[in-house]
């Protein structure tokens, strides 16, 4: 079954999406007669789907009396997660749990969960998400995925994953026109262009001095005020490139100077990651001397001490997700 979208009232960028939440001690009033069995394991685990809009993963074990949801909420109730407010994400887990028969979802315990926002840019997404690196001593490690390049971009660090990527291709993908002409009604332009910056925390009792966090947490106004500041210090520790000035002598523009700005402009590289980037392809050249990776680098250096950084810089995302973040229902 699908249940009704929620209203576009207005649109709620900044969303609970993704969530892996554990109900302990539920075989009193755990039901699955709405649930279509998927496989039954050696450990004890049984593997249901519930249906939605799109289907949620239920696990049950048994012998140790637990039962897990796993999946998309806003997708779940109503078909896409352009956006979600936080009475839809209410109405998704009583909606669950009442399936379930009543097992007291809101006091589970949240395993993994996802907040994010998106925001509309001017540009298309591939200039943005190609031109964000990690900044130096944040701990994020980029994710590769030939793939998904210049869709998709998703960084790494103990406990949570930091993702950027193109809202609308998201949506053009998954969804049907049936669905789209829906999504057009909660605020989706299809001729505009929209990034979302989404963490995915995958140990949400950092977030809670180290005690589990609750379901019921994350309709908390107070806690998800947190995850807005959150959601800003993980997108600070991604560095957008700046824009390069153009040369005004052509002696600052020798084969070297060509192909040093266009590394950097073409692949979103700040100065200083390009350098890096370049150093470390010299220092694994084993044909080199010692003496000719320092010519090649001191080269570089001098090509590199003629480009200069616009101030500030057009990609960065820190004004959109401010505005959004600060978006009320």
């Amino acid at each position: 079954m699908c249940f009704a979208a929620v209203p576009p009232i207005e649109l709620i960028v900044q969303m609970i999406d993704f969530l892996s939440a554990t109900k302990y001690r539920c075989k009193d009033t755990l039901f699955l007669g709405h649930c279509k069995l998927v496989g039954s394991y050696d450990s004890g685990l049984v593997q249901y789907v519930l249906e939605g809009c799109e289907k949620l993963k239920i696990w049950h074990n048994p012998s140790a009396d637990w039962v897990k949801v796993e999946g998309s909420l806003p997708y779940f109730l109503q078909g896409h997660n352009f956006t979600f407010s936080t009475s839809a994400l209410i109405e998704a887990v009583d909606e669950i749990d009442a399936l379930l028969g009543g097992v007291g979802l809101w006091g589970g315990i949240v395993n993994q969960f996802e907040f994010g926002a998106i925001v509309p840019v001017e540009d298309k997404p591939k200039e943005y998400i190609t031109r964000h690196t990690a900044r130096s001593g944040s701990h994020l490690k980029k994710v590769h995925n030939e793939k998904y390049a210049g869709k998709f971009s998703m960084w790494q660090k103990p406990g949570l994953d930091l993702k950027v990527y193109d809202a609308g291709a998201n949506i053009l993908m998954k969804q049907g026109l049936v669905r789209r002409g829906v999504i057009e009604g909660a605020g989706w332009n299809p001729d505009g262009e929209y990034l979302k910056c989404e963490v995915r925390y995958n140990k949400p009792a950092a977030l809670n001095s180290g005690k589990v966090v609750a379901v019921e947490k994350l309709q908390n106004q107070i806690f998800l005020n947190m995850l807005k500041g959150e959601l800003m210090e993980e997108y600070h520790l991604l560095a957008p490139a700046r824009a390069l000035l153009p040369a005004s002598d052509k002696k600052d523009l020798s084969t070297l100077d060509i192909v040093v700005r266009t590394l950097a402009e073409s692949c979103g590289l700040s100065l200083e990651e390009a350098k890096r980037q370049i150093y470390r392809t010299i220092n694994q050249a084993d044909c080199l001397s010692k003496a000719d990776k320092d010519s090649r680098k001191g080269q570089i250096r001098k090509a590199l001490a003629k480009v200069e950084e616009a101030p500030g810089s057009p990609w960065d995302l820190t004004e959109r997700l401010e505005a959004a973040l600060d978006d009320e229902e």
